[in-house]
């Protein structure tokens, strides 16, 4: 048998080997928390199910279709990324504070056919999208869709385009397969000891690698809980630590050096609380 992409289903991949593993049926383990409450992996399975088939409909696989969203961290993201990724699509995951210009770049630079986003962005999204001939979703259109059985497909199938920050010129698609997803996963899960134990924050930007594959996708493969948040807030992540909430935490150096300003402005008792 040859390899399966890397989605949430239970797929064989060899004996007694499936992708993303930890999300299945039956597993009521809390996999993510965000503003409106917590959901176990068995929810979210079931959620991307149903996702996944709206999007095929009648057809029998995306067959690396663009499909773009712009939502931040939440269910419905984590709904949208990997119910592309289920159906057959490529993902192209969107930074939520672009402007239209710089979205107009990205949806014609991946030939993006479809774009997901709350029902909230809507009034910015119509005119470029009804401009790009984009169709323009929310998760819960998808999700009331009727559709068909679920495909199988090589893993060398392309499964995300990401764009560069643009620090030479306009930002640049990077395609990549499912099959580097996995291996950037398994790589990482045995150099960081990832366990189903773990629980850790998000907050990266959710349109670059680090976010999605290094915590979010790493965590859901290992069945760890991943606190899904808005934005950074200091104030949020260290009560959580003094709580002894998180056993991960991954940040870049920017972040850092705000954590740094934070606790030096903290009064003594308050930083070695922290």
């Amino acid at each position: 048998m040859g390899e399966i992409a890397p989605n949430f289903l239970k797929r064989v991949l060899s004996v007694n080997e499936q992708a993303f593993p930890s999300i299945t049926q039956g597993n009521n383990k809390v996999a993510l928390f965000d503003a409106s409450g917590s959901y176990t992996y068995d929810q979210i399975n079931s959620r991307i199910d149903i996702f996944a088939k709206g999007l095929i409909g009648v057809e029998q696989d995306l067959r690396e279709e663009r499909v773009a969203f712009l939502i931040g961290a939440s269910l419905d993201y984590v709904t949208a990324l990997h119910g592309v990724w289920r159906a057959g699509g490529i993902a192209v995951p969107l930074n939520v504070s672009s402007s239209t210009i710089e979205l107009e770049h990205y949806l014609r630079n991946a030939g993006v056919t479809r774009m997901v986003a709350p029902a909230e962005h809507h009034d910015k999204l119509s005119k470029l999208c009804s401009k790009l001939n984009v169709s323009l979703l929310t998760v819960d259109d998808v999700l009331s869709q009727p559709g068909s059985a679920l495909p199988n497909f090589s893993s060398k199938r392309s499964a995300m385009i990401l764009f560069t920050s643009g620090t030479t010129n306009k930002p640049k698609g990077v395609v990549i397969t499912h099959k580097a997803i996995r291996a950037q996963i398994l790589t990482l899960l045995d150099a960081w000891r990832w366990s189903d134990k773990d629980v850790i924050p998000l907050f990266l930007p959710l349109h670059h690698i680090h976010g999605i594959i290094n915590v979010l996708s790493c965590a859901l493969w290992s069945g760890a809980t991943v606190h899904l948040l808005p934005k950074l807030d200091m104030n949020t992540i260290c009560s959580k630590v003094i709580e002894d909430s998180y056993s991960v935490f991954m940040a870049v150096p920017t972040i850092y050096v705000k954590l740094i300003d934070h606790l030096a402005a903290l009064n003594s008792s308050q930083a070695q609380a922290i």
